[in-house]
């Protein structure tokens, strides 16, 4: 928000949420309604998809990647009472993102009708993605432990 918005905004109990409030409700039941074997399913999808993406090879050996998901768009929390609260975190999309792999590695290929921003053969940093975060400027990405 800006500052004239905060100024405009001083209760929130004036304010009506009742659209966002619907959308996780209507989420929620959706969730509910699944038969006994499609959340299995889900959560078996889940497990293969984290097997397949929690880990490098790094000089020929397996490490683990910390974390191997991008932050959806949303509002950032920041911590404790931060100056830039209540900013929209965009949304990154593979143009944003340099991807860094060894030369002889297969480079993981986005999604169609994308292409990536870069593609690096550093090895002189342990990063394996990166972009730059819209709220911090700062940059974000994948790294081995």
């Amino acid at each position: 928000m800006t500052n004239a918005e905060k100024e405009t905004i001083t209760d929130l109990k004036k304010c009506d949420f009742g659209e966002i409030s619907e959308f996780y409700k209507k989420q929620a039941d959706g969730r509910k309604a699944l038969s006994k074997p499609e959340p299995l399913k889900l959560k078996k999808d889940n497990v293969e998809l984290t097997e397949k993406h929690d880990g490098c090879i790094l000089d020929g050996h397996k490490e683990k990647i910390g974390n191997f998901r991008i932050e959806p768009p949303g509002l950032f929390c920041g911590h404790g009472e931060h100056p830039k609260m209540g900013m929209i975190k965009k949304r990154i999309n593979p143009e944003d993102v340099i991807i860094n792999c060894g030369r002889d590695s297969v480079i993981p290929v986005p999604p169609k009708g994308h292409k990536w921003k870069e593609v690096r053969h550093d090895r002189t940093v342990s990063w394996l993605a990166s972009w730059t975060e819209n709220i911090q400027v700062e940059i974000a990405g994948f790294y081995s432990r």
